[in-house]
């Protein structure tokens, strides 16, 4: 795990509630158009050290389009966002960074095929079966270390409410090398599988 790595997770709240006193403000606006595009934007402000004098702030911007074509249901979206950290001397002195800023973007082509639904009804009998082609592309900027990849996968819904995805990650530039010695050709290509469900 990187040192910027491990400062967000030192970020995180813990099970006792705040660090601080101070009241965050968080919040999600979106705007659907013609039922296919969506828009939206979201936020998020607050103190994060103990005695609340530096503000947090992190706002990002997303949009999703969805359209199916002679069955084929065709997908793109992505995200863009951004975390700023103020700094007194104290936070800049513990190696609090800058800003983290990044974006992705998505496509996926999906369906059920019916000779697939044939060869196996019972894997593939509910109405939301589908299977998913997808691409994606990440780049993030930590405070100056940049970081990229791509990963081409493939996502299958049984039923509606439960996905397995597969899906190979190419790094094509690791982040955390900068600070790290002996890491210059360290890289984090590997398989990722997951699954999703909910009942």
């Amino acid at each position: 795990i990187t040192e910027k790595e491990q400062l967000l997770r030192e970020g995180r709240t813990s099970p006792g509630g705040d660090i601080n006193g101070g009241i965050a403000s968080t919040g999600r606006v979106a705007f659907q158009i013609l039922k296919s595009l969506e828009l939206g934007g979201s936020w998020h402000t607050g103190t994060y050290d103990e005695n609340g004098d530096n503000v947090l702030t992190i706002a990002a911007g997303d949009a999703a389009f969805a359209r199916e074509v002679g069955g084929v249901k065709l997908g793109l979206e992505g995200e863009i966002a951004l975390a700023h950290f103020e700094r007194d001397s104290f936070a800049r002195g513990a190696g609090v960074p800058d800003q983290f800023w990044g974006w992705y973007v998505q496509g996926a082509v999906g369906g059920m095929p019916e000779a697939l639904r044939r060869l196996a009804p019972y894997v593939f009998d509910d109405q939301g079966a589908q299977i998913t082609f997808v691409l994606r592309y990440d780049w993030v900027d930590l405070d100056k270390d940049e970081g990229s990849a791509i990963e081409p996968g493939i996502t299958i819904r049984p039923i509606s409410d439960t996905v397995f995805k597969f899906s190979y990650k190419l790094t094509q530039e690791s982040i955390g090398l900068r600070s790290v010695p002996g890491r210059e050709h360290f890289d984090d290509d590997g398989f990722v599988f997951s699954i999703s469900t909910y009942f």
